[in-house]
């Protein structure tokens, strides 16, 4: 905690940040992540973070297609 502390200094207001997303947003979102890599498979490389990718853009695609 003492090396976390010293690179980004948990008392930094301006270091911590929380975004809260509309649900309404969530798949327009989450498809631009997707489409920029950055998902569950590059963040944690085995069977899980692949299971995790594939609920996703299954979720994805099918809300983009009308599907929901």
């Amino acid at each position: 905690m003492a090396t976390l502390d010293d690179m980004c200094p948990l008392n930094d207001r301006d270091f911590i940040r929380r975004l809260l997303i509309p649900h309404s947003e969530r798949v327009r979102i989450l498809g631009h992540l997707i489409e920029h890599k950055t998902h569950e498979v590059g963040i944690f490389p085995d069977a899980d973070g692949f299971g995790r990718f594939v609920r996703i853009k299954v979720e994805v695609q099918a809300q983009t297609l009308g599907l929901f």
